[in-house]
């Protein structure tokens, strides 16, 4: 497939999806997420971003098989860009061809997964950097479409909606979670930190779950 800032993808039907993000060069916990998560019944794994480590280019052809594996979803993420730059540590051709065709972001009707910010299609790979603002977060949320955007790079498990003063931030509950009726944005938490999300399509419903 050729590369693309976004790409449009089919809404993945009722199911259960597992997300994880920021493995940050580190195979065998992206294989433990993942056993972890098709044993919650989850039947399409979405990796947020930040697959492997700018530091350590020697982990990247172990984390991305792990990924291809499984058959994920997959986005760019800042140290997976990072190994693409001119300059970077070499990495092996099918390694490098595989990152190199990530979207920065995946749509579908009723979700946006991306690595930090949204707006891919204006931003380009300045969305992979930056702090995301509130601005970004309430022209997201108010957009009518009422999608839900799972994000990574923040590492702390986190929801943020529209209130009546603007951005609502919370925590990202455990089990049972939390069930949403309008947009949102959330923040996966990373596998550094043993933290998974579980989002069940039908009951619109997102739950924070550790590996350990």
């Amino acid at each position: 497939m050729p590369f693309s800032w976004c790409e449009r993808r089919p809404d993945p039907g009722p199911c259960r999806v597992g997300l994880m993000a920021d493995s940050h060069g580190d195979s065998k916990a992206i294989a433990a997420a993942a056993a972890f998560l098709k044993a919650a019944g989850c039947r399409l794994l979405v990796h947020l971003g930040d697959i492997c480590d700018s530091t350590d280019a020697s982990t990247a052809a172990a984390c991305v098989a792990a990924v291809r594996r499984e058959g994920m979803w997959a986005v760019r993420g800042n140290n997976d860009q990072a190994l693409l730059a001119d300059g970077a540590p070499a990495l092996d051709p099918g390694t490098r061809a595989w990152l190199g065709r990530l979207p920065l972001g995946i749509e579908t009707p009723s979700a946006v997964f991306v690595h930090n910010r949204p707006g891919v299609h204006r931003l380009g790979r300045a969305a992979l950097f930056g702090d995301l603002a509130d601005g970004e977060i309430l022209s997201f949320l108010g957009d009518g479409a009422g999608r839900l955007l799972f994000r990574g790079h923040g590492h702390r498990p986190l929801l943020q909606q529209a209130g009546p003063g603007g951005v609502i931030q919370t925590a990202l509950p455990g089990p049972p979670g939390v069930s949403l009726s309008g947009a949102a944005m959330i923040t996966c938490g990373s596998l550094d930190r043993a933290t998974v999300l579980v989002w069940d399509t039908v009951a619109r419903r997102v739950e924070r779950c550790r590996l350990f």
